[in-house]
């Protein structure tokens, strides 16, 4: 078992968990959010290389991964750097998508516990390929 099979066991399966004791709860979605999305400190050790090549190649591989970014960093720092509009598509900004509000603590939980399941399923994938 490799660093990122051993968190995702100790904290984001657990964490995850409570979220879906609580699928209402803003609090609860956000920590199972910012755990998941924390998987990339150990892939990137794993792997030997930056915490942000790992997340950007995963974002390139995941919208579901790039959906969890979004969330743990507009709740830390009460934007994300995703959030900004995409010049080059005309649809649905993501982050309205995802049910973020102007303010920082605004987060649409109906759907989030399907996207950290899938979230999960992506790690996990991603956790077999590493060391």
């Amino acid at each position: 078992m490799n660093a990122l099979e051993e968190y995702i066991d100790l904290i984001v399966e657990p964490t995850f968990e409570d979220f879906r004791k609580h699928p209402g709860s803003t609090r609860h979605g956000f920590l199972a959010c910012v755990a998941a999305f924390h998987s990339v400190d150990r892939a990137a050790q794993l792997m030997s290389k930056g915490s942000a090549t790992v997340r950007q190649k995963w974002r390139s591989k995941s919208i579901e991964f790039t959906a969890i970014d979004m969330i743990a960093h507009h709740f830390k720092h009460t934007h994300s750097s995703l959030d900004r509009p995409n010049p080059h598509h005309d649809g649905i900004p993501l982050s309205f998508a995802l049910g973020l509000g102007e303010k920082a603590n605004q987060l649409e939980t109906r759907n989030l516990v399907f996207l950290v399941r899938d979230v999960l399923k992506f790690l996990r994938q991603q956790a077999t390929t590493l060391p």
